[in-house]
Parts: C-alpha cells; sequence; structure tokens
C-alpha cells in the first residue's frame, strides 16, 4: 500500500517530481548502459556502443521533453479555463497602470472589448475626481502589499460604476485587480 502511495506520489505532475522522475530515468539508463558495456564491450565495438548510448539518451530527453510540454499546455488551458470562467472581472496591468489582460467578466463590467482595454490605462476607467481624492497605491502594491480600495469607474457607457477592488503584485511588472 506504501508503495502504491509513493508511486501516486511520484507521478503527479509538477515541476521538481519531473526533475527527480528525469535524474532517476537517465540515472538507470547510465547503469543499465555501463553494467551492458562492461559486459559485451570489447575495444571494437566500444564505439558503436558509445553511439548507441547517445541514441538512446538523445530520445529519452527528446521524450522527456515533449511530456513536459504537454503538461504545461495543459496546465496552461486550465488557468485560462479558470480566468476565462470567472463571474468576477479579473484585470492584469503593468506597474504603470496599463492593461495587459482582462477576463470576459472585466470586459462586460466595463463595456470594453478585451483589444479597446489593452489599449487603455486604469486611470482611464476610474472618476478623475476619486482618483484625485484617492490616488492608486503602486508603492503599496510593489512592496507586496494587497491594496483595497472602492472606486467609481467609468464604463464605455459613461454611466458610473462602484467597485470594490483588490490589487495585488503577481510578478515583477504585473498587478493584478479583481
Amino acid at each position: 500500500m506504501k508503495t502504491e502511495r509513493w508511486f501516486q506520489r511520484f507521478t503527479r505532475h509538477s515541476l521538481p517530481r519531473l526533475v527527480w522522475q528525469t535524474l532517476l530515468i537517465y540515472l538507470i539508463i547510465t547503469l543499465l548502459a555501463l553494467l551492458f558495456v562492461l559486459s559485451v564491450a570489447t575495444p571494437e565495438t566500444y564505439r558503436q556502443l558509445q553511439l548507441l548510448y547517445g541514441v538512446v539518451m538523445l530520445l529519452v530527453t527528446m521524450a522527456l521533453i515533449a511530456r513536459y510540454t504537454t503538461q504545461v499546455q495543459r496546465s496552461e488551458a486550465r488557468y485560462r479555463q479558470l480566468i476565462e470562467q470567472a463571474t468576477d472581472g479579473i484585470f492584469v496591468s503593468d506597474q504603470t497602470g496599463n492593461f495587459l489582460d482582462v477576463n470576459p467578466a472585466g470586459c462586460a463590467m466595463l463595456d470594453y472589448t478585451r483589444e479597446e482595454l489593452s489599449r487603455r490605462k486604469i486611470s482611464d476607467v476610474i472618476d478623475p475626481q476619486d482618483l484625485a481624492a484617492a490616488p492608486l497605491h503602486i508603492d503599496q502594491i510593489s512592496f507586496g502589499q494587497t491594496v483595497f480600495s472602492v472606486r467609481r469607474l467609468l464604463p464605455k457607457t459613461g454611466r458610473p460604476l462602484i467597485a470594490e477592488i483588490k490589487a495585488r503584485q503577481i510578478e515583477p511588472n504585473r498587478v493584478m485587480g479583481i
């Protein structure tokens, strides 16, 4: 039973596990090749066995790269689906406030298309009086703090919308607001 659990944990998809799996596969192939070479190699066949070993390692490496690429693509597709299906508006911008990405709920909230928002800044969709009274807290966000604010947004239709926004830095030069 413990072996089964260990194997299940070992075969789950994550980068550290993939590294350990790769190292284990390379170690096994290298040991098997070494045993094979020591048992059957003669000076004449040694170069052929070296070539065979190189080809096998190349094929294994290509297979592992293909497997990892597939895992990454699946993970990205799951992430994208979560963001696209969220009912809250999710906005990603750079540190200067330029919109980089927005989900469909965010587009619907502001009545803009994704392309239109990609040409705008956060300050373009916040009421100027609201922005003057409470400037954006980019400095706090850049220090890793989560900033909560209530803002008066200006959708494309012009009718103001009151929104609660939580924003935080998700990676260098990337801020996410929900």
